[in-house]
């Protein structure tokens, strides 16, 4: 396909296609604590949200977004960065 506009490659669904997909940006991520279905107190003032995002051919991610009722608002999250870039500036996890 032969795409000119924004509205052209909405129209025709280009950014859902797997096809037209860019590959080295399939980002990942998983979080593990507060783990499935825990249930936490709301007595307790703060808690710290634990997992992983990993954003494909050596990119660090850049921004992390954290819900607390269901999407309705967005808050950005602080990301602890364990692992150093490789002496070519990538990381991996």
């Amino acid at each position: 396909k032969h795409i000119t506009s924004k509205e052209e490659a909405t129209k025709y669904n280009i950014w859902t296609d797997p096809a037209y997909t860019i590959n080295d940006r399939n980002i990942n991520s998983a979080i593990w604590a507060p783990a499935h279905c825990e249930k936490l107190p709301l007595s307790r003032g703060t808690y710290e949200v634990a997992g992983y995002a990993y954003n494909g051919a050596g990119r660090p991610i850049h921004r992390v977004e954290v819900t607390l009722n269901g999407g309705r608002t967005w808050r950005p999250a602080a990301i602890a960065r364990w692992e150093k870039p490789n002496e070519y500036g990538m990381c991996y996890c």
